[in-house]
């Protein structure tokens, strides 16, 4: 059962990110979230958000059209981790903006095709 899965998960990720079917659904999913969520002048996604579980905040940073950086800061120690800095500029202007936080460490996500 679970190689079935893995197998349709695969066929699915394919048609997604090399067919212009997956481009026009991936297109309509945007729209839909800026219907929902609004606009801002950059797009429906350039608006940094802010969580907070605990100690701990989780800061999303928008990057290009529709990508995110993820900051996880430690609010007692001011450790702060980076997951998938994508591009470089919007994690440097968030730091720069918060000048007492200090990065213990950094994810990358890679995606294989």
């Amino acid at each position: 059962m679970d190689s079935v899965k893995a197998g349709l998960f695969r066929a699915a990720y394919f048609l997604y990110t090399n067919t212009s079917a997956g481009y026009y659904y991936h297109a309509h999913n945007l729209a839909t979230a800026e219907r929902k969520f609004g606009s801002t002048p950059e797009g429906a996604h350039c608006a940094q958000k802010q969580f907070t579980y605990g100690n701990i905040s989780v800061h999303v940073i928008p990057f290009c059209c529709d990508n995110y950086s993820y900051i996880l800061v430690d609010e007692i120690s001011r450790a702060a981790i980076i997951v998938d800095p994508g591009d470089a500029s919007p994690v440097l202007n968030f730091f720069t903006s918060h000048p007492t936080l200090k990065v213990s460490q950094f994810f990358f996500v890679v995606a294989k095709k």
